[in-house]
């Protein structure tokens, strides 16, 4: 079994925020599948489970806020008996371009918060990221912890609506 895990922020004042990249992401995989979230209290989380070329899934959204991410992935982790190398997290990345997407396999939280909360709870560093870049905030000189809590502007979700569409794309054939 593989876990797909967005992250963001829960409620409808986070929802276009560029910290909920992951949870936009997700939301997409959810519905190109044609799943249905549900609500799970013993992973704190909305969930969705399905095949993709056979192989069990699970997308899910954690119901903590960002920097408590590793609580629903532990979770996830102890009841479903996943390995950490089995774990996908779709997160934002402030020092990528608006739009391009890296992934890579390991690594340090480099300065996000939600990922600092996985490596804690999960207790390595070894699990599978797929970064998606909301640009800069030096370009607007704004603090990092403002400038991913805003929206994105109407051109940039353009650029974002692809960036899911290939990171949805990407997902489906590493798995």
């Amino acid at each position: 079994m593989k876990l797909i895990l967005g992250l963001g922020n829960p409620g409808q004042k986070y929802a276009k925020n560029r910290h909920n990249l992951g949870f936009m992401a997700i939301d997409a995989l959810v519905n190109n599948l044609g799943l249905t979230f549900k609500n799970c209290k013993r992973t704190l989380s909305w969930r969705a489970e399905g095949l993709i070329s056979g192989q069990k899934i699970m997308l899910a959204k954690p119901r903590t806020f960002m920097n408590n991410s590793g609580q629903t992935a532990v979770k996830f982790a102890r009841y479903y008996k996943i390995k950490p190398e089995d774990i996908w997290v779709i997160h934002d990345d402030l020092d990528l371009p608006l739009g391009k997407i890296r992934l890579r396999n390991k690594g340090s939280a480099g300065g996000h918060q939600g990922v600092a909360s996985l490596i804690e709870y999960l207790k390595t560093v070894n699990f599978n990221r797929l970064k998606i870049g909301i640009g800069s905030n030096r370009e607007k000189n704004l603090p990092a912890e403002i400038y991913v809590l805003q929206n994105f502007t109407s051109r940039e979700e353009k650029i974002v609506k692809e960036a899911i569409k290939e990171a949805a794309g990407k997902i489906i054939s590493l798995l």
